[in-house]
């Protein structure tokens, strides 16, 4: 799997924490803990923009599966007198379930 982006954008976060980190540890620290925290925050930065990314591939991953669906009517308008007849499952692109949903709740005329 692809991850979105590039390893920029980790590293942009990164020392962008890492500059916000050392210039706040900075004026109440030592140069030398005020650098160990900047680091710390680099690191940290690091592993939220990567998760970040990560989860932004997963979210955007396209489903060309076609999706199962039982017991629904061709007609949205029909009263519950179908409801008896049992239907099996059937392959239903997600388009023509859009279209469903889409008919279902237009108000009716």
């Amino acid at each position: 799997m692809k991850l979105v982006g590039t390893l920029f954008i980790n590293a942009f976060f990164a020392v962008i924490a890492a500059i916000i980190a050392f210039t706040s540890s900075l004026l109440n620290n030592l140069l030398l803990t005020s650098l160990f925290r900047a680091a710390m925050a680099f690191v940290i930065g690091w592993i939220i923009a990567y998760l970040f990314r990560l989860i932004w591939t997963i979210a955007s991953v396209d489903n060309k599966r076609s999706v199962k669906v039982s017991d629904i009517d061709e007609d949205p308008k029909t009263d519950d007198s179908n409801e008896s007849q049992e239907q099996g499952d059937t392959n239903i692109e997600p388009e023509q379930i859009s279209q469903y949903v889409k008919d279902l709740l237009k108000p009716d005329s």
